[in-house]
């Protein structure tokens, strides 16, 4: 097999892995809808934050699974990064701190992405 053929075989297999992960989210999704959440806001990220204004409930999608939290559960979110092994990039999320000592991430590919979800994300909990 040329060099050309394995290129085309990985960006396929990468393509199919993409898919999957996809529809295993979106399964996650109508899961949570289903049981009564209702997204009125996504602020996106991986894994996805949505919010229920209504229910005053957050709620993070992974491919693997849901996780639904109060607001009035949300200590504290800011923005957190590492360092690349090569120290030219960094890796931005949002923490969140929830109570009893929880804490999850949702990634982000850049900084202002990170800062544009948090300055979003903010007042949407106001009144928590």
């Amino acid at each position: 097999m040329s060099k050309l053929h394995l290129v085309g075989v990985g960006i396929l297999i990468l393509a199919a892995l993409g898919l999957w992960n996809y529809q295993r989210g979106s399964a996650e999704k109508s899961s949570l809808l289903q049981s009564g959440f209702e997204i009125s806001e996504s602020i996106g990220g991986s894994p996805e934050l949505v919010l229920d204004t209504g229910r005053r409930e957050l709620a993070l999608i992974a491919p693997d699974g849901a996780e639904r939290f109060s607001f009035s559960e949300l200590q504290n979110a800011e923005i957190g990064y590492d360092e690349h092994e090569d120290r030219a990039r960094y890796h931005y999320r949002i923490e969140l701190s929830f109570t009893q000592q929880r804490q999850r991430r949702v990634s982000f590919s850049s900084e202002w992405d990170a800062q544009a979800a948090l300055e979003r994300f903010l007042p949407l909990l106001e009144g928590r």
